[in-house]
C-alpha cells in the first residue's frame, strides 16, 4: 500500500471516529434536551393547575363579594378571574394534549368547572336585575350549598389530577438525570480514546514517516563525508522505501565513482603508480618519517 493511501485511510478512519463520537453526543444530547423539556412541561402543567384552583377561588370570592355587598366593583375581580380561568384551562389542554390520562380527568375537570361557573353567573345575572324576586332566587342558589359540592369536587380532582402529574415528574426527572450522568461518562471517555487516538497517530506518523527520514539524513550525511553508506536492509514498501532504496544506489555509484576518479587523478594511466603530482609529496613523507626513524635509533645507541 502507497504512503498516500495509508495517511488516506488513517486521517480517514480519525475524521470518521470524530464525526462519528460528535453525531453520537450530539443525539444524547437532544435525547437529554427532550427529557428536559418533558420535565418543565410537567412543571408547567402543576403550576397552570394551581394557579386554576386560584382563579376559581377569586371567581367565587368576587361573586360572593358582589351577593354580599351589590357593589359592581366586586365584580372587576370576579370576571378578571373568569378570562384566567379560561387562560389556564386552555394552557393546561395545549401542555397535556398527547397525555390521554390527563385528558381525561382533564375533561371531568372541564365538566365541573363548568357547572361551578354556570352557577356563579346565575346568581350575578339574578342580582344584576335587581328585582325582590331575583334577588331571592339569588339566595335559593347560594343556600343550596351546590357551589360548594362543585368546589369540593374540583379540588379534589385537581388534586389527583396533580398526583398523577408529581408521580410522573418523579420519574421523568429520574430519567433525565441518568441522561445526564450517561453523557457525562460517555463525554469522560472520550478524554482516553482521544489520548490514545493521538497517540497512535503519533507513533504511526513516526514509524512511516520520521524513522525513515531519519534514515536518509542518516545516509546523506556519509555521503557528504565521502563515506561509503553501509549496507542496510530496508523492508519499507511505500514511496518513502522506495526514494532510501534508490538513494543508497545512487549514493554507491557515486562513491564508486568518486573513488576512481581520485585514483585516475593520482596515478599514472600506464604503471597504476602514483604519477608526479602525487608522488613528490609521497616521497617528501616517506623521507621525513624515514629521517625520524633513524634519529630515533642514533638516540636510543647514545
Amino acid at each position: 500500500m502507497s504512503l498516500r493511501a495509508k495517511f488516506t485511510l488513517l486521517l480517514s478512519t480519525v475524521l470518521l471516529v470524530i464525526v462519528a463520537n460528535t453525531f453520537i453526543i450530539y443525539l444524547l444530547e437532544k435525547e437529554g434536551q427532550a427529557k428536559l423539556e418533558t420535565v418543565i412541561r410537567t412543571h408547567d402543567v402543576l403550576d397552570e393547575s394551581e394557579k386554576l384552583y386560584k382563579q376559581l377561588i377569586n371567581a367565587e370570592t368576587g361573586q360572593r363579594g358582589y351577593l354580599l355587598t351589590q357593589d359592581i366593583s366586586y365584580l372587576t375581580p370576579y370576571y378578571s378571574a373568569l378570562d384566567q380561568v379560561k387562560e389556564h384551562f386552555l394552557n393546561i389542554n395545549k401542555l397535556t394534549i398527547n397525555n390521554p390520562e390527563q385528558k381525561k380527568t382533564l375533561s371531568l375537570i372541564d365538566e365541573l368547572i363548568s357547572k361551578k361557573l354556570a352557577e356563579l353567573a346565575l346568581t350575578v345575572e339574578l342580582v344584576l336585575q335587581g328585582t325582590p324576586s331575583a334577588l331571592e332566587r339569588a339566595k335559593v342558589v347560594v343556600l343550596t350549598n351546590k357551589g360548594k359540592q362543585f368546589m369540593d369536587q374540583i379540588r379534589t380532582q385537581i388534586e389527583l389530577f396533580q398526583d398523577t402529574a408529581r408521580a410522573k415528574l418523579e420519574q421523568q426527572d429520574a430519567e433525565y438525570q441518568e441522561s445526564k450522568i450517561f453523557i457525562t461518562r460517555f463525554v469522560t471517555m472520550q478524554i482516553p480514546l482521544a489520548i490514545i487516538l493521538l497517540l497512535f497517530c503519533a507513533f504511526y506518523i513516526n514509524s512511516k514517516l520520521l524513522k525513515p527520514l531519519k534514515l536518509l539524513i542518516h545516509i546523506t550525511k556519509q555521503v557528504e563525508k565521502g563515506e561509503k553508506p553501509k549496507a542496510l536492509t530496508i523492508d519499507i514498501h511505500d514511496e518513502i522505501g522506495y526514494l532510501i532504496k534508490r538513494f543508497v544506489r545512487m549514493s554507491d555509484i557515486v562513491y564508486e565513482r568518486t573513488r576512481k576518479l581520485n585514483f585516475q587523478a593520482s596515478h599514472d594511466h600506464l604503471t597504476g603508480v602514483l604519477n608526479r603530482t602525487e608522488l613528490k609529496p609521497a616521497l617528501k613523507h616517506a623521507i621525513n618519517l624515514c629521517s625520524e626513524k633513524i634519529s630515533l635509533r642514533l638516540y636510543s645507541l647514545i
